[in-house]
C-alpha cells in the first residue's frame, strides 16, 4: 500500500479493483521485485511465461499473501464484544459504527470472510439499544467515494447516525476512534469527540489507558 501510494488513492475510492491495484504497484516496482524474488516464499519464476503473465501471478501472490497474514487485534474485538454483552451498563451507548478507508475486496474479506465472518457477527446488532443491524453505519471509503480525513465522510457519518440512530444527537456525542493524527484532527474539526489509539503500537498506546478514556466518554 505504501509503495503503491498513487494506486491506493484510487483503490480506496473504489475507482479500480484489486487486480488493477496490484498491477500498478508491480509495474512501478517490477525490477526491484524480480531482483529480490527469493524473499517471496513459494513464488517461482518460469521461463515459459512472458512478463505480463509473471506480473499477473505476482498480483495473485500478493493478494493471497495479504489475506493470509492479516491479523485481528484481539483486545479490540474483545472490547466490542464486551460492549455488546454489557450494553445495559452503558445507557448513553446506542450504536457502534465502522468508518474506514478501504477497498471493496479487502473490506469484504476482513468483514465477512476472515475467521468465518467474525467481525460481521460482532456488528450484527450494531443498533445496540434496538438489537438490530444497520448496514448504513458500516461505511467504507470505496462505497461512498470519500475518504478520511476529508470532511465529507465525517459529515456522512453524522447524517447517517441522525437518520438511523438518533435525530437529536450532536456531533460531540459521537466518539470517533482512529490511529492516525490527520483523521482524528479532521473529526475534531467537525465537532466529533475523538480518541487516538493505535493497537499496532502497544508501547506508545496503552490499551488500558485507551479503554479508560472510552469508559469515561460512555459515562458522560
Amino acid at each position: 500500500m505504501k509503495s503503491g501510494n498513487s494506486a491506493w488513492k484510487l483503490y480506496k475510492y473504489g475507482t479500480i479493483n484489486e487486480e488493477q491495484f496490484w498491477r500498478a504497484v508491480i509495474d512501478e516496482h517490477y525490477q526491484t521485485i524480480i531482483s529480490n524474488i527469493n524473499v517471496l516464499n513459494g513464488f517461482v519464476l518460469s521461463n515459459e511465461e512472458n512478463e505480463d503473465q509473471t506480473k499477473h501471478r505476482l498480483g495473485q501472490y500478493f493478494g493471497n499473501y495479504l489475506r493470509n497474514n492479516l491479523r485481528f487485534f484481539e483486545s479490540t474485538l474483545q472490547l466490542i464484544q464486551r460492549l455488546n454483552d454489557q450494553i445495559s451498563s452503558y445507557p448513553q451507548l446506542e450504536a457502534i459504527a465502522i468508518l474506514s478507508n478501504h477497498s471493496k475486496e479487502w473490506c469484504h474479506y476482513i468483514y465477512s470472510e476472515k475467521d468465518n465472518g467474525r467481525v460481521e457477527k460482532l456488528f450484527k446488532n450494531n443498533l445496540l439499544k434496538k438489537s438490530q443491524y444497520c448496514p448504513e453505519l458500516i461505511i467504507w471509503s470505496c462505497d461512498v467515494n470519500a475518504a478520511k480525513p476529508e470532511k465529507a465522510i465525517y459529515q456522512l457519518l453524522i447524517d447517517r447516525i441522525k437518520q438511523h440512530v438518533n435525530s437529536q444527537i450532536e456531533p460531540h456525542n459521537i466518539c470517533f476512534i482512529d490511529d492516525k493524527d490527520r483523521n482524528v484532527e479532521a473529526a475534531t474539526e467537525v465537532g466529533i469527540s475523538t480518541i487516538q489509539y493505535d493497537a499496532s503500537l502497544p508501547d506508545q498506546y496503552d490499551f488500558t489507558s485507551f479503554e479508560g478514556k472510552l469508559e469515561q466518554f460512555l459515562s458522560q
